[in-house]
C-alpha cells in the first residue's frame, strides 16, 4: 500500500476517532448536567433529542474509526489457519463482501435519511434526517477505507 493511501486511511480513522470522542463527551456532559439540573428542579427538554441525534453519529463514527484501525472484532478460527493463495483469495472475498455491505448500508441509509427528512425533532425543531445522515456518510467513509486498506484478512492478534 502506498504512503498516500496509508495517510488517507490514517487521517479518516484518526478524524473519526476524535469526532466520536468529542461527540461522546458532549453527550455525556449534557446528560450529566441535565441530571443535576433535574435534581435541582430544572432541566432542559431538548436534551433527549440532542442525545438521540448525537448517539447515531457517535456509533457510526466509532464504527469507521474501528474499521480504519482494524480494531473491530474478528473470528480468526479459519483466518489464522489460511496461508498463501488461499489466504489471498479469502481476503479478496471478504473485502468484496465488505464493499457490498457498505454499499447496501449507503443506499439504505440514504433512503432512511430521505424519509426522515420531513420529520422534525420535537424540541430541537430540526429534521431528524441530520441524525440518519450519519449512516450514508459512514458508509461512504467505509468504502474509501476498504479501497485504501491492504488486502489481507486481519488475524485475531491484529483485530480483536
Amino acid at each position: 500500500m502506498s504512503r498516500a493511501l496509508q495517510r488517507v486511511n490514517g487521517a479518516i480513522g484518526t478524524s473519526c476517532a476524535w469526532l466520536a470522542g468529542i461527540t461522546f463527551l458532549v453527550v455525556f456532559t449534557v446528560n450529566m448536567v441535565q441530571i443535576v439540573a433535574r435534581a435541582a428542579g430544572g432541566g432542559w427538554v431538548w436534551v433527549t433529542d440532542l442525545s438521540v441525534l448525537l448517539f447515531l453519529w457517535l456509533t457510526m463514527l466509532g464504527a469507521v474509526a474501528a474499521y480504519a484501525r482494524a480494531d473491530h472484532i474478528v473470528t480468526g478460527f479459519l483466518v489464522d489457519r489460511l496461508r498463501g493463495l488461499v489466504a489471498g483469495a479469502h481476503a479478496l472475498v471478504i473485502r468484496a463482501a465488505e464493499l457490498v455491505f457498505f454499499g447496501i448500508l449507503a443506499i439504505a441509509g440514504a433512503r432512511v435519511t430521505q424519509v426522515r427528512g420531513g420529520i422534525e425533532y420535537v424540541q430541537l425543531h430540526i429534521s431528524t434526517a441530520w441524525a440518519y445522515l450519519a449512516i450514508p456518510v459512514a458508509a461512504a467513509l467505509l468504502v474509501v477505507l476498504a479501497l485504501t486498506r491492504p488486502l489481507r484478512a486481519p488475524t485475531t492478534e491484529e483485530g480483536v
